[in-house]
């Protein structure tokens, strides 16, 4: 159990903090290690069958069909783009995987630790409830931060028109912002 420090807000007043565990900078740089890693490597087997997805999806209402599938879809993208086209817009989603994953990590952990100092015995492990908290806590501060970046991954997966060169992710960050403001991106 970690010591605790005192604050002393007046002089008739003491109250008790819990210190944080003198390991706590390390743990926190694993998780984003760990995290960063897990996430860039999952992304990029990931990523060709998210393209094809994001193509499909959108598709013109309005128009005859460009694809007939996803099979259909992961051909004519690899015959007209090779394997390039099909990892085009990869530099954004590698960023968001690697804070996407880290998040998880980091924040499962802070959020353990939050109800282990608050409300549960820090020498006993947590139970399932605590454990389901901690879990939707950590994918709700995760979207948060990976939304904005999910907006110019699906932006940069839609191919340009014919003759045009594709958007860069800091060009359509740009025209987000112009367009909508900061809570565009949300």
């Amino acid at each position: 159990m970690a010591a605790a420090e005192h604050v002393i807000l007046k002089d008739e007043m003491a109250v008790e903090l819990p210190s944080l565990p003198p390991n706590q900078g390390l743990e926190a740089f694993k998780d984003i290690i760990f995290g960063s890693t897990a996430g860039i490597a999952g992304k990029f087997i990931e990523y060709p069958f998210d393209t094809v997805k994001v193509r499909l999806q959108s598709q013109p209402d309005n128009l005859p069909l460009r694809y007939g599938g996803p099979l259909d879809c992961f051909r004519q993208s690899f015959q007209a783009e090779g394997i390039r086209g099909l990892y085009r817009g990869i530099s954004a989603p590698l960023a968001g995987a690697a804070i996407e994953n880290s998040s998880l990590f980091f924040s499962y952990r802070v959020a353990q630790e939050a109800l282990q100092a608050t409300i549960y015995s820090p020498t006993e492990p947590l139970p399932f409830s605590a454990l389901l908290f901690c879990g939707a806590a950590s994918g709700a501060f995760t979207s948060i931060l990976l939304t904005p970046i999910e907006l110019i991954k699906c932006k940069m997966q839609v191919p340009a028109s014919a003759g045009q060169k594709p958007p860069g992710p800091l060009s359509l960050i740009v025209s987000v912002f112009r367009h909508s403001g900061v809570f565009g991106f949300w």
